[in-house]
């Protein structure tokens, strides 16, 4: 699985500091400290060779969250930076991620979120930002 280059990827690039290490997977534990991006895999299927096994067509949403439409914009549009069009090896435990293309399929902008978690500020609720990434990828131990 490709998510610990994707978390590595995404937690140390210089246009997401404010999310930082914030990052989780599938779902935003209760409580989390905003901004924060959440990181799903929806689909992974391997892309098989004359040679045998290939490489793998991976989808992800990634989300960001925070409580200031604007900060929300920003940090979806750095996402967007750190992700599509991206190409490289990441090694995280040994494990090289081979990232062939990480590429932007779909995506909807900030939109306010209503919730009772965050009562304190004039309007109940965050925003929340998604894209979607198809990452062609192989990973070599």
């Amino acid at each position: 699985m490709i998510s610990p280059g994707l978390y590595q990827r995404v937690s140390t690039y210089p246009a997401l500091a404010a999310i930082g290490d914030n990052w989780f997977p599938g779902g935003l534990p209760e409580g989390a400290d905003l901004p924060a991006g959440i990181y799903t895999c929806i689909s992974r299927v391997r892309i098989f060779t004359q040679d045998g096994g290939g490489p793998f067509d991976t989808r992800y949403q990634l989300d960001i969250y925070s409580e200031d439409f604007d900060e929300c914009e920003a940090l979806i549009n750095a996402l967007d930076k750190a992700m599509h069009g991206y190409r490289g090896t990441i090694t995280v435990g040994g494990v090289d991620y081979v990232i062939k293309a990480s590429l932007f399929d779909n995506g909807l902008g900030p939109n306010l979120q209503p919730t009772g978690r965050r009562s304190d500020g004039p309007e109940p609720g965050f925003f929340r930002a998604t894209h979607d990434y198809k990452i062609f990828h192989s990973e070599v131990t």
